[in-house]
């Protein structure tokens, strides 16, 4: 968060486009997008140190997106922020990687790498010890799928499988074959913190 407190929402932007070499004559229009993108433009002239944490996180990647870099590294990006703000935070990411844009994440909350990223990399010691989606690291691993089947009158049931073609034939066997009324088929457990868990286990920092 290294905003610089004793300017305005829109002073504070301007001064990295004159940084970053963008003419003055284009310095309105960017900026008025870029709050809009953030969702700040109605702070536009507000103090900078009177925006909560989240708004200056916002705040801060609007910055970085003045001279409109196709890549983008954010470390830690939801550090500190409250549930509405790390939601706000992440559909915002999630924009900008519709935008075409690139971006690099270096963070510790697992769960939302794995809402959000296309691709990880899991790293301990300074070693890298997967990288892939989610979901392949695990295939390749040979860890197995759990899936949570809940039907109409309650009853739950979980089950293994190996890949998507499993928990496809599974569905199908339920549902073609059993005719079971099926209200709820839910994979389980195999999450980020899940793996990370499992593939550092026992390496010594």
């Amino acid at each position: 968060l290294g905003v610089y407190e004793n300017l305005r929402v829109s002073e504070y932007l301007a001064f990295f486009a004159s940084c970053y070499g963008v003419p003055r004559s284009e310095w309105s229009d960017l900026i008025g997008a870029l709050l809009e993108l953030v969702e700040l433009d109605v702070k536009r002239d507000a103090m900078v140190d009177s925006l909560s944490r989240g708004m200056k996180q916002r705040l801060s990647l609007a910055r970085s997106l003045v001279h409109d870099p196709d890549v983008l590294i954010l470390d830690e990006p939801a550090s500190g922020l409250d549930p509405r703000a790390r939601i706000e935070l992440r559909e915002l990411l999630g924009g900008l990687q519709a935008m075409g844009k690139t971006l690099l994440v270096s963070s510790h909350i697992l769960s939302e790498l794995q809402e959000l990223c296309s691709e990880i990399g899991i790293l301990e010691a300074g070693q890298l010890l997967a990288t892939g989606t989610p979901r392949s690291i695990l295939d390749q691993m040979g860890r197995g799928r759990r899936v949570r089947v809940r039907l109409a009158d309650g009853a739950t049931q979980e089950y293994e499988v190996a890949d998507d073609a499993g928990q496809a034939e599974l569905l199908r066997r339920l549902v073609v074959e059993a005719g079971l009324p099926i209200v709820e088929f839910t994979e389980i457990g195999g999450g980020l913190e899940e793996l990370f868990m499992s593939i550092t286990e026992g390496i010594v920092q």
